[in-house]
């Protein structure tokens, strides 16, 4: 299973230039590295937040690459905005739209639109290939998302972005986090990761999934670090053991651990395809119905697949005029450009209603 994200490796150099010899940015931009004045930006249309048109060598930024059409692009967006929120005054975050060249500017601005408070922070899109040139071409970066730190003209820091919090941003921008501090954390998270692979990641490349998921929550229960780390691996993990043994315990886990629309999806899909007890679908139900309370405003696609997560449930029992009535009812609630796909559900219930039983 691919490790989703990498071992936090943070390094600063070169940071105590002067505001003047930062201001000129990078002639050549090959090999661009930590250390490594910032190449020159150009960017196209603001989606959100004031226009920016140059870095400025006495200010701070993250420069953070996306594409519309990237998973774990979109999965990162509400860590940005925290990062975004504990770093503000000190930091400007910038998320680029990247590699997406097909998509047309209103496409994303519609896009962004959609993400509401997600995206809590500029974002704007690449001009000209300047971005995925200059900067992730030339440091070798071949897949996003991808960020860089800058610190007064200068790259700090390139990586994935859910190898940052708010903490180490805040604290390299105000100067308080040292090399040596930042030295022992990353062997830190070498050692950790390392435990990690050895602890979880093992048992998952030997399809031990129930055992993996069961080291994961031990080791995120123990380790607030490895909590972080291993997030996004859980829910590969409990996706795993869903479509695999198609348990309601696994579809529970889902429910639990499961932040993004796209494992809500896929679990609705693999419980309407198994026969549940009638204990398990009251368990599982109310667990879906936590779920769906939670969510907020900016939760669209998420109410959408709760939705249909419980009405297949109704489906495993053979429900169906139930289940066409659930999504019927919460429809007027839910996200309009969902009307389509949802009465594409309910017909389909609608369908199972009046065909013959087959033994």
């Amino acid at each position: 299973m691919k490790v989703l994200f990498a071992a936090l490796s943070l390094a600063v150099a070169g940071l105590n230039a002067s505001a003047e010899e930062a201001a000129a940015p990078a002639a050549a931009t090959e090999g661009l590295k930590v250390g490594s004045p910032a190449p020159a930006v150009k960017f196209g249309k603001f989606f959100k937040g004031d226009e920016i048109k140059t870095l400025a060598a006495d200010q701070n930024y993250i420069i953070e690459c996306w594409a519309t059409w990237c998973g774990p692009c979109v999965a990162a967006f509400p860590h940005l905005t925290e990062i975004a929120k504990a770093t503000a005054g000190k930091v400007t975050v910038i998320g680029v739209n990247v590699w997406d060249d097909k998509t047309p500017v209103d496409k994303l601005q519609a896009f962004v639109d959609k993400q509401g408070a997600k995206m809590g922070y500029t974002v704007t899109v690449d001009a000209e290939g300047t971005i995925a040139n200059n900067w992730l071409k030339a440091a070798g970066q071949n897949g996003i998302p991808c960020a860089f730190i800058v610190l007064k003209g200068k790259i700090a820091w390139i990586g994935h972005p859910g190898n940052l919090d708010g903490e180490t941003v805040l604290g390299l921008a105000e100067g308080k986090l040292s090399l040596e501090d930042l030295a022992k954390r990353e062997k830190a998270q070498e050692a950790l990761q390392k435990e990690i692979g050895e602890k979880v990641y093992s048992k998952a490349r030997s399809g031990d999934m129930k055992g993996a998921l069961a080291a994961a929550e031990e080791m995120s229960k123990a380790n607030p670090e490895a909590a972080k780390m291993l997030k996004g691996a859980m829910e590969q993990i409990a996706f795993s053991l869903l479509v695999t043994e198609n348990s309601p315990e696994a579809v529970k886990q889902v429910l639990a651990i499961s932040e993004t629309s796209e494992f809500l999806q896929k679990a609705s899909m693999v419980v309407g395809k198994g026969k549940i007890s009638a204990e398990e679908f009251a368990k599982l139900d109310a667990s879906a119905s936590e779920r769906f309370a939670k969510l907020g405003a900016d939760d669209g696609r998420d109410k959408v697949f709760c939705t249909l997560l419980r009405a297949n449930l109704l489906g495993s029992q053979g429900k169906f005029a139930e289940a066409a009535a659930m999504i019927e009812k919460a429809k007027p609630d839910l996200d309009p450009q969902a009307a389509q796909f949802l009465d594409k559900q309910i017909a389909g219930f609608k369908a199972k209603i009046a065909a013959p039983a087959v033994n």
